[in-house]
């Protein structure tokens, strides 16, 4: 077969391949199976391959339809000649030239001479005329096609022939402004290029094909279902067709009817429909359209019979119940998004006025809070009652227009709005509350402090006298004067009572207020009268070594005077110690036992003493909740210990009266001593429970630091052109951002809860304290830089897919204006140049310019952006090598600066890179911590691919320039050769004025 054929082949062959992908649920189109398509072929098709035997004989179904429907269309032609010419076998039928000629006589309206022979030489002259009449006088372009060829009856080129001569004179009058072209939606234009000549040849048939496409689709829309993409496969259900009729009359087609019936009765009635009602002859046949390949031409042809019925478009027969439809849905959408964010802020705000989250809050906090309700009050409550207000008017106009769709309940929002005001106006009243009630505390809170400060200078006046080593605690013998240090424990005793008031008045203004958050001078009033009660402890302590250097005198004096002096013993200087360290002396063998008693005890309570002052903190939380647990038995082993110090106060009075006194300082040691291990031991208490809360809160923030850390560096960037997965990340940074925040307070207040401990006994918190506290800046200020690089890449992800849209955006341009050149270049190939046409043409290439400087200047623009573009795409990752380091990052004993540049060696992992640093080492860094060094090769494929459309269009403009420069100056010949003698003489043909007189034909 002679494949050089003038009807678009790259669009032949390209229908070729698109029948032989579904060639095997082909119908057969006239013929039943392969043996009877088999028979109408030589012998040299056995010789192929199946599958080519396959495209072969789709191509032969679809020239065989092709040549049912030029045959049908022809002869609705020729009808109209008064020879009642009819052709059977359109190849055989045009091969002499006459039924070609007569055809030709019809359109044209004009007598063309004819050879009256009936020999294949009268046959060629009569064709070669055909063919001459179609390029000189109406300028249709026939490449490849001889006269010879149509004479022979070549089924190729004779159907090529008749489709160009149907695209001029079938398809001349579909016009579509430009502005329908650019409105419409995207249809691909292809351009047949004749690289060997160095020119194109415009091709008509897709020209007309997107015009007849886009007034196909207007005229179907508003039909559900009905979605036109091309000519083949859209019309299958006859629906289509039947939509055009329905639009054009409703009162012949039943729609809904369309819709339950099948393909071959919708597309019968269509056909018939036409042909009664409109005189449209049925070219094709149900059969034909209702198969998996139908033939574009066939169906294209029939279509444009259609057209010339109505061409515009005319108003939708169902126009009103689809403005009221649309209506309703659009009043409907503006509802659910309505409701949705108002409930969706109303549920957040229900959860933020939550009365139990006022406990949590500390007065500073509590005011802030207070500040953030009169903002919701003033600002946000007032912007989503307009919210409310709106969706009100919005169902009301819903009901007026009888809407039967299921809407959020207008009454439930209603109650869900007054239940946010009830709750805002409770969480109103409860603050202001709990704030006046942290305002009465204060004249309390000035009482304890006027209380502790007649403490304070009572504790400095007996500080004072230790230090100068007043005369007033000795007496003349050296020996340290009883009633001084009597006065003294009295003294001591009575600022440990007010103290002890001051705690628990203290403890009760926390219970006033906020449980878990007291007022902080209520705190600063608690640590005031901690240190106070560590001052007079040591106090206690340095007062009972004075009284024990006093007894070893006694002792020594006695052992010197011999037992006759013991008698004078007892006297009172002798009877003032509170802590003895060696064991009583007594002098009665009777009461040696309860003395060994009293002594047991002392040394109970000094044991246990020890054990409490070597008391160490665990450098861990485990090792802390076991230091808990040991205290609590060892507090509790102290409390039962009271029974046994009041039997040694009973035991008092079974004692001789010459041992009394000196039983009665045993005892006093032993009740100083006790009460002293209970200080102790309540202060040890509570300083483990700091340390607990210490560590149970930094291990808390480590872990979450981890955490979020962990997250960070696992985040998945595979597809950063995901609008959803990047509006994710950007909440969940705003989140990350919040929480960090937050954590960073609580790192400030951390070091708060050890301020009760006592560094100098517990000397080793501090470097465990600075320790955790270092972890955590060190975790916190990693989690910030990883956040930074978070940021970094959400802009990076925003502008590689901002540089992406606005390529589209131009391709689109750049499609829409190849689209108006193609219709101007079909009004140059068709028009027979009047001015009008020419003005016109003119316009919409004036407007063409305009639109490709804009595109040239974005273009610009975006060649300047591709520098800056990022190479995200993660298939292109393993074509990077280098990349820059955005922040400092220490993990692992691994310190990498940012600003450092690296070398990828392995990126298979996509959150742990290998890279190569300067330093000739090998380490796997998270990614996320890495930027990909600029450009991204994909931008510029992408603006190359922009760079070829634009020279493509600068030479189509030229060749649309070259043609009117060529049209232009043709129609000046022709007038000047329709001049006469006289004209000529008239003219001076030197003149410039020859020229006026061609533009104007005067």
């Amino acid at each position: 077969m002679n494949e050089n054929v003038n009807y678009n082949p790259l669009h032949a062959e390209q229908e070729d391949l698109d029948d032989f992908e579904n060639v095997n649920n082909n119908n057969n189109n006239g013929y039943e199976n392969d043996d009877d398509w088999l028979v109408t072929k030589d012998i040299g098709v056995f010789s192929l391959d199946p599958a080519d035997r396959k495209v072969l004989k789709v191509a032969d179904q679809r020239d065989a339809v092709q040549k049912k429907t030029f045959t049908k269309w022809l002869n609705g032609h020729l009808s109209k000649t008064e020879g009642n010419v009819e052709i059977t076998d359109l190849f055989n039928d045009l091969r002499d030239g006459h039924n070609l000629m007569t055809l030709l006589e019809i359109f044209t309206s004009r007598q063309i001479p004819r050879e009256r022979g009936s020999s294949k030489f009268h046959a060629l002259q009569n064709v070669e005329m055909c063919l001459s009449c179609l390029e000189k006088q109406h300028n249709i372009r026939l490449v490849n096609i001889r006269p010879e060829e149509i004479v022979d009856g070549n089924p190729k080129l004779t159907l090529g022939l008749i489709w160009r001569i149907i695209l001029h004179f079938q398809f001349s009058d579909i016009q579509l402004n430009p502005s329908d072209l650019i409105d419409s939606p995207t249809i691909k234009t292809k351009i047949a290029t004749v690289r060997g000549e160095k020119s194109k040849i415009y091709n008509d048939d897709l020209s007309y094909r997107n015009m007849l496409l886009i007034w196909a689709r207007k005229q179907c829309e508003h039909y559900p279902g009905i979605k036109i993409d091309d000519f083949s496969k859209s019309w299958r259900d006859g629906r289509a067709f039947l939509a055009i009729l329905h639009r054009k009359n409703p009162q012949l087609v039943n729609m809904e009817q369309a819709y339950r019936s099948s393909n071959h009765t919708n597309l019968q009635i269509a056909f018939d429909t036409a042909q009664q009602h409109y005189g449209i002859a049925k070219l094709i046949d149900p059969e034909d359209v209702d198969n998996d390949n139908p033939d574009e031409k066939s169906i294209f042809l029939y279509i444009s019979h259609l057209y010339k019925i109505c061409p515009s478009i005319p108003e939708h027969p169902f126009q009103q119940n689809y403005d009221q439809i649309s209506l309703e849905s659009q009043l409907s959408y503006e509802y659910t998004c309505l409701a949705s964010d108002l409930l969706k802020w109303i549920k957040l705000k229900l959860r933020m006025f939550n009365s139990e989250v006022l406990n949590q809050k500390t007065l500073h906090e509590l005011k802030a809070f207070q500040n953030a309700l009169q903002l919701i009050r003033q600002d946000e409550m007032i912007k989503y009652n307009r919210l409310l207000q709106r969706m009100v008017a919005i169902d009301f106009e819903l009901q007026n227009l009888h809407l039967n769709k299921p809407q959020p309940d207008i009454n439930s929002i209603n109650l869900t709005w007054k239940k946010l005001e009830d709750s805002m106006e409770y969480i109103e009243n409860e603050l202001t509350t709990i704030l006046n009630r942290y305002d009465r505390l204060k004249p309390e809170i000035e009482r304890v402090h006027f209380v502790l400060n007649q403490v304070e200078q009572e504790i400095t006046k007996i500080e004072q006298m230790f230090e100068s080593n007043s005369p007033l605690f000795y007496n003349v013998d050296g020996t340290v004067s009883r009633l001084t240090t009597g006065q003294l424990i009295t003294s001591l005793t009575d600022i440990q009572e007010r103290t002890d008031n001051a705690l628990n008045n203290c403890r009760s203004l926390c219970t006033l207020t906020q449980p878990n958050n007291p007022h902080p001078d209520v705190i600063q009033l608690i640590d005031r009268i901690e240190f106070l009660n560590r001052r007079v402890n040591d106090l206690n302590i340095h007062l009972g070594h004075l009284n024990s250097d006093n007894i070893r005198h006694t002792t020594k004096q006695q052992r010197l005077s011999g037992p006759s002096q013991s008698n004078k013993l007892s006297s009172p200087i002798t009877t003032t110690t509170r802590i003895v360290d060696p064991p009583i002396v007594v002098q009665n063998k009777n009461n040696v036992d309860l003395v060994e008693y009293l002594n047991s005890c002392l040394n109970w309570v000094k044991q246990k003493q020890n054990t409490t002052d070597r008391f160490d903190l665990g450098s861990d939380l485990p090792s802390t909740i076991t230091d808990i647990e040991q205290c609590e038995k060892l507090s509790n082993a102290i409390d039962d210990f009271e029974t046994k110090i009041q039997q040694c106060k009973q035991n008092k009075h079974s004692i001789s009266i010459s041992e009394q006194n000196m039983y009665d300082r045993g005892l006093y040691e032993l009740q100083a001593a006790y009460a002293h291990l209970n200080s102790s031991i309540k202060r040890l208490n509570q300083t483990l429970a700091d340390w607990h809360r210490f560590m149970s809160y930094s291990n808390d923030l480590l872990k979450w630091i981890s955490n979020a850390e962990s997250n960070e560096i696992d985040r998945e960037w595979t597809d950063i052109t995901d609008r959803t997965l990047i509006n994710q990340y950007m909440q969940q940074k705003k989140n990350l951002e919040i929480s960090l925040e937050d954590r960073l307070k609580d790192c400030e207040r951390l070091e708060y809860f050890t301020h009760s401990i006592n560094r100098e006994k517990h000397i080793e918190i501090e470097s465990i304290v600075q320790e955790y506290m270092n972890k955590i800046r060190v975790g916190l200020d990693r989690l910030k830089s990883l956040l930074f690089c978070f940021n970094i890449h959400l802009k990076n992800a925003e502008e590689y897919n901002q540089f992406f849209d606005q390529v589209d955006t131009i391709r689109y341009e750049i499609n829409n204006v190849n689209e108006i050149l193609c219709t101007c270049m079909n009004q140059i190939n068709n028009d027979e140049h009047h001015p009008y046409s020419i003005d016109l043409i003119q316009r919409c290439i004036d407007d063409v310019m305009i639109k490709k400087a804009s595109i040239e200047q974005q273009y610009e623009h975006l060649h300047h952006l591709c520098q800056m573009i990022k190479p995200l795409d993660i298939h292109q990752r393993k074509n990077i090598k280098n990349a820059i380091v955005l922040c400092s990052y220490n993990f692992e004993q691994i310190t990498i600066m940012k600003g450092e540049t690296v070398n990828i060696d392995d990126c298979s992992n996509s959150n742990w890179w290998l890279v190569h640093r300067r330093n000739d080492a090998n380490n796997r860094i998270p990614s996320v911590i890495l930027e990909l060094i600029p450009p991204s090769p994909e931008a510029y494929l992408k603006l190359d691919t922009i760079r070829k459309e634009l020279e493509e269009l600068n030479q189509f403009l030229f060749d649309i320039n070259v043609c009117l420069i060529k049209d232009d100056l043709q129609l000046k010949i022709n007038r000047l050769l329709e001049w006469d003698i006289n004209k000529v003489s008239y003219v001076d043909i030197s003149s410039n004025l020859i020229l006026l007189y061609l533009d104007n034909d005067i």
